[in-house]
């Protein structure tokens, strides 16, 4: 009897399964556990937001102990230590980010007087790697580490813009849509328009859309295959520069993106692979 070949998608499902380590996969829930307003957790805490049992989740938590990258407060309640940070830094060091892109943030912060940001999209939320920012007082601070919903901010948009439309359609499927706002739009026909002229014009635009009062602008970044692998933007809360937003900040960013662009080509990183 003639031995059915198997599908070639089959095929790299199975061997994704075989070199598949699930020890370091629950090892890495355990650490994404910790967050904002989640500083100290218990193991029955963190096996619940891990889906682990908890003598499973006890003895990573003791691992992750051992190895500095947790501490305990009273032996009941843990939370992340510096050490943690060496694995999100030796992300951002690999990008370059000190050298080709945070010069080009810094620029458009003095010439704009706001906020620059640069992000990349992280399943469907988009992931902010690199910002300069003023001091000026904000309703809402976006730090290096933040995610927002992809689908409801500027930057997201920009990033999405660079999705089919199939893709899109199956990533519409898998988000809550929830609005943050009044004027956020949740209607996934509305969003799937939005990004369409995004395609065409080139630049993103939201106003009030993720948090109340702060209005955005980005342009993609891509690669020398013409793929989006970031986004650059602008947020203000001001009224009078929101309405320059479009006419005046999107040339200037538009350039500064050609610039990062540029010096990824000549040097290389992860993101433009």
């Amino acid at each position: 009897m003639k031995k059915s070949r198997e599908e070639p998608g089959a095929e790299a499902a199975q061997d994704r399964a075989r070199s598949f380590v699930t020890s370091m996969d629950r090892g890495l829930r355990v650490i994404r556990a910790f967050g904002e307003r989640r500083a100290f957790l218990t193991v029955s805490e963190v096996a619940e937001r891990t889906d682990i049992s908890r003598a499973a989740a006890r003895r990573f938590l003791k691992t992750l102990e051992a190895l500095d990258y947790v501490g305990t407060a009273d032996g009941q309640r843990y939370f992340l230590k510096p050490s943690v940070l060496t694995l999100g830094f030796a992300y951002l060091s690999s990008l370059g980010l000190n050298e080709v892109v945070q010069p080009v943030l810094t620029s458009m912060l003095d010439r704009t007087g706001e906020p620059c940001s640069f992000a990349v999209l992280n399943e469907t939320d988009v992931l902010y790697v690199a910002r300069a920012y003023n001091h000026q007082p904000l309703r809402a601070a976006i730090r290096v580490g933040d995610r927002l919903p992809a689908f409801s901010t500027a930057l997201g948009r920009v990033l999405l813009s660079g999705k089919s439309d199939d893709e899109l359609r199956a990533i519409m499927t898998t988000i809550q849509l929830k609005r943050h706002t009044p004027d956020t739009i949740i209607d996934p026909l509305l969003i799937m328009n939005e990004i369409a002229k995004i395609r065409r014009q080139g630049h993103a635009f939201s106003a009030s859309e993720q948090i109340f009062g702060l209005t955005a602008i980005a342009v993609p970044i891509r690669n020398a295959a013409g793929e989006i692998i970031a986004g650059l933007g602008v947020s203000t809360q001001f009224p009078e520069m929101a309405a320059k937003l479009e006419t005046a900040i999107v040339p200037q960013l538009k350039d500064a993106a050609a610039t990062i662009e540029l010096a990824m080509r000549t040097n290389p990183s992860p993101l433009s692979i």
